[in-house]
């Protein structure tokens, strides 16, 4: 019977989806902050990537964002000023490919399965600590591939 409620618990467990890696300020929701492990060791640039929605009625606009990782952050790939735009009911992704947040000069090594702070500053819903998630870079992919084939 003690075998049997076990079994439930478990398809119960795995049945039920993890929770997001997300924050919220105001009508934004910040879904699943993240940035790739650099490769090499010394001072890099990390690009963070995350989805903003807006579940608002008004628009709201991205203004900037700061780390203690780095001195300098800035928003990239945006035509000329240094913001984005979150339109009413909409949602943005941000992308190392298309606009993102770059962390320059990151000193820190920054390995898979890390977090770090980051400040978002919105022009109306104000500015919300979150935490970016460090994923494995294509270097930690190919050893750990390389490992596997040697076994």
């Amino acid at each position: 019977m003690a075998e049997l409620a076990l079994a439930a618990c478990f398809a119960a467990s795995v049945a039920s989806p993890a929770p997001a890696h997300e924050a919220k300020i105001k009508n934004l929701q910040i879904v699943h902050p993240n940035a790739v492990e650099p490769a090499g060791a010394g001072p890099a640039d990390v690009a963070v990537s995350m989805t903003i929605r807006n579940h608002g009625r008004k628009s709201d606009r991205l203004t900037g964002a700061s780390s203690p990782l780095s001195g300098s952050v800035t928003i990239e790939g945006t035509s000329g000023a240094n913001v984005i735009d979150i339109p009413a009911g909409e949602t943005v992704k941000l992308s190392s490919k298309s606009v993102h947040i770059k962390l320059r000069n990151v000193k820190d090594q920054l390995t898979g399965y890390d977090m770090f702070p980051l400040t978002l500053t919105f022009e109306t819903a104000g500015s919300i600590e979150i935490e970016v998630m460090v994923e494995e870079g294509p270097s930690s992919m190919t050893g750990h591939d390389e490992e596997v084939n040697q076994k």
